[in-house]
């Protein structure tokens, strides 16, 4: 038995590939009324509408039941509610060896990514990342995609490398967990900034700039805080940050398009019902770029555009009169 911890459009959507590869998979969701919803039609119409789910998938929203006697955990939640879960599995006594984690976000509150939450809390467990450029209704749909595992642990790289690929996903391994994982997280963010050009009505010329600009401002982070350059350019930084810039599905590239189309930002994060990871790892990682002195004018104009009211047009304005440099 497998346990998938989230059920929302990606965690239901993980749960749905072990399922098709053979395995019993629990899947747990913090709302009872989502869960029995889930049981009843065999379908999450809440997150994953017109995707039937197989008999392998049993829902549930007792979180003791569902990591009771597990192989392993799939953490697949909003990384705003990581550390609370977390820990509430830890309060219970329950044990959790290896997790593979899911989550495209960082703790708000400490900034950490969310292998370094996991083990702070379970200092003893086994992890590995999973990451990617993966629309989730793509995937349910069986389109070919490809992601990326990351663990120190090669053994357990390489045993999720097979238990979740199949002829329409195919899984790379890599050692380099903080690059993959802040790959995945930071993406969002240059994501929002591409949605605000294509709300602004700017064309192909704005975001090709934006988005070569944006992965350079990536690939420092990701060097400053231990991770590999060449990472950064590979399926979980570039790869995640062509789809989440340019899909229609993408939840932060749209929130950016409606926040350049006059929406105001708060409101739509309170509004969502889906988590838009982009506006929450924005301040860590704006936080972490001021301490550590890592150059990332456009996550900061992002920060101010959505959390200091600043207008999207003058943010863009202030992009391109910064003083000229060599590339």
């Amino acid at each position: 038995m497998i346990c998938v911890l989230g059920d929302g459009a990606w965690g239901t959507t993980l749960a749905l590939v072990l399922a098709r590869k053979g395995f019993d998979v629990c899947l747990w969701g913090a709302f009872k009324e989502n869960i029995e919803q889930i049981i009843s039609y065999r379908e999450n119409r809440a997150y994953l509408p017109g995707i039937d789910l197989p008999d392998k998938i049993r829902p549930v929203s007792d979180i003791s039941r569902a990591i009771d006697g597990v192989e392993f955990i799939v953490l697949a939640i909003p990384s705003r509610f990581v550390k609370g879960v977390l820990l509430n599995i830890h309060q219970k006594g329950l044990s959790i060896s290896r997790m593979c984690i899911a989550v495209k976000g960082m703790d708000l509150e400490e900034k950490k990514t969310m292998s370094e939450l996991c083990t702070e809390i379970f200092p003893n467990i086994t992890l590995a990342v999973l990451s990617g450029p993966a629309i989730a209704k793509e995937v349910a749909l069986q389109q070919p995609t490809a992601l990326v595992c990351a663990s120190q642990d090669s053994d357990f790289a390489l045993f999720l490398q097979e238990v979740f690929y199949s002829d329409y996903l195919r899984i790379y391994h890599s050692d380099d967990v903080i690059g993959v994982e802040l790959g995945g997280s930071l993406k969002n963010v240059i994501a929002i900034a591409a949605g605000i050009c294509d709300g602004l009505g700017f064309g192909t010329n704005t975001k090709a700039a934006l988005l070569t600009r944006g992965i350079k401002e990536m690939a420092r982070f990701i060097v400053a805080r231990g991770g590999r350059e060449a990472t950064a350019y590979g399926i979980s930084g570039l790869g995640d940050l062509m789809t989440t810039a340019f899909s229609p599905l993408s939840r932060n590239r749209s929130f950016g398009e409606d926040i350049a189309k006059g929406r105001d930002p708060k409101r739509l994060l309170q509004e969502s019902k889906k988590a838009i990871e982009g506006a929450y790892t924005v301040s860590a990682v704006s936080e972490i770029a001021d301490e550590l002195g890592i150059d990332m004018p456009i996550t900061r104009q992002v920060y101010s555009v959505i959390f200091e009211s600043k207008s999207p047009t003058l943010a863009v304005k202030e992009l391109m009169l910064r003083p000229l440099k060599q590339e």
